[in-house]
């Protein structure tokens, strides 16, 4: 860790490496989920709820672009969280609160309580990013390298 927060580069660049490091894993599997969920449902012969689901414009897009930017929220978010709070616990727990918005998207899509057209799917795409630029400008703000270093070297 120390190395690590001793190294010349911006804080911008370090939590962007952070977030990368912790999103793209996590949206590697959601893809690979969704492929698996993609190929089931054509393999059962659910062809044609397939194409109106999760084969749709709308969901491709969705895929594509909005699950990135959750994604990057999400991971930008859990720093913020993290340089707040001094508990791994705490900021597990506020983290998985974060997902219930998702969730309950997600299931009122399937439902079909909610049905997601391109031109939602681009505006939720624009304000999640939004959001996640937001969140890294305020990320990198409340960011102390100091602070942690120092927390670090005494809790060893």
């Amino acid at each position: 860790l120390e190395p690590l927060l001793a190294t010349p580069i911006a804080t911008g660049e370090l939590l962007l490496g952070k977030a990368l490091a912790a999103g793209v894993p996590g949206l590697m599997l959601t893809w690979a989920s969704w492929l698996v969920t993609l190929a089931a449902g054509l393999g059962f012969g659910a062809t044609r709820v397939m194409h109106a689901t999760l084969l749709s414009p709308a969901w491709i897009l969705g895929m594509a672009g909005l699950a990135p930017a959750l994604t990057f929220l999400t991971v930008m978010v859990l720093v913020i969280v993290s340089s707040r709070v001094n508990d791994v616990r705490a900021a597990t727990q506020i983290g998985g609160i974060l997902v219930l918005p998702i969730i309950v998207m997600f299931v009122s899509q399937i439902s079909r309580g909610l049905l997601l057209s391109i031109p939602l799917v681009l505006g939720a795409i624009a304000a999640v990013l939004l959001l996640a630029l937001i969140a890294m400008g305020l990320a990198v703000r409340l960011f102390q390298r100091e602070t942690i270093l120092v927390r670090w070297k005494q809790s060893r």
